[in-house]
């Protein structure tokens, strides 16, 4: 399914409809929303609604160099809710999605959220003298060498699913991902700074980490979840780099249904 955005943009989702509590499953940087397949089946499962889309220049939506943005895609986000007319969703957030998603409380507000799982992210990666839980040796100083370079390095340290790998090696043939074209994007998502709107949420919150995440510092999750107003749960997947949902499946999945289901 496709939608269009207020500045023309064709946007694709998925929505599996039904009468169930929404869950909204949001990619990070390059992503595409098939990536969170097997999440979306055990959802279904437990008879959540579920709701995936790509960003735009991302997957099977449409090419542009049009407001390629964290608070433009946190629009698309907000009209593609209002186009499905959903008041009330979970928001499960991957890397740059979990931005998304707090660009989206920040515009828009927390009322709507019933709940909020960030998946291994940081509210700010660049490291400065008062920060230190950015992405791994990223500051002012080499911003533009290291920088564009972040998303070149091997982000799993866990091999994935064969037949998954296959699965999704398919879209992404058929919708391959122009970094030079989106290079904008990735500039303006490692300069933002999430802090103030993640400590001021209230909505019961998971933190889901991969243990041996590449982009960040140990205990980089710890220092993140400290002086938030709303209780979070912190959990850390073993033997899982950035991709926990994709590396460590079983795991991620019962930490997620639990949760979701709790709240």
């Amino acid at each position: 399914m496709q939608f269009k955005t207020s500045d023309q943009v064709n946007i694709s989702f998925d929505d599996t409809g039904g009468d169930g509590p929404v869950v909204v499953l949001l990619t990070g940087y390059s992503g595409i929303k098939e990536e969170w397949v097997n999440q979306a089946e055990v959802l279904m499962d437990q008879g959540f609604r579920v709701i995936r889309l790509d960003w735009r220049s991302h997957g099977q939506s449409e090419r542009t160099d049009k407001n390629l943005r964290i608070s433009r895609l946190a629009a698309d986000l907000h009209e593609l809710l209002q186009g499905q007319s959903v008041e009330r969703f979970s928001m499960v957030a991957h890397s740059m999605g979990a931005a998304v998603a707090w660009a989206y409380l920040s515009l828009f507000g927390q009322e709507p959220v019933r709940s909020f799982v960030v998946v291994d992210e940081s509210p700010k990666l660049l490291n400065d003298r008062d920060w230190a839980n950015g992405i791994y040796n990223l500051d002012w100083d080499n911003f533009w060498q290291v920088g564009p370079e972040v998303v070149q390095h091997r982000m799993t340290v866990s091999p994935v699913d064969r037949q998954l790998k296959r699965y999704l090696a398919g879209f992404k043939r058929e919708n391959p991902f122009d970094p030079a074209l989106v290079t904008p994007l990735l500039i303006d998502h490692l300069l933002q700074d999430w802090r103030g709107t993640w400590r001021d949420l209230t909505m019961p919150q998971l933190m889901i980490a991969g243990e041996k995440s590449p982009l960040w510092r140990p205990g980089y999750a710890q220092s993140c979840v400290q002086g938030l107003k709303s209780p979070i749960s912190l959990k850390v997947v073993k033997d899982s780099g950035h991709l926990p949902q994709l590396e460590q499946p079983a795991v991620f999945n019962a930490m997620l249904i639990d949760f979701l289901k709790a709240h």
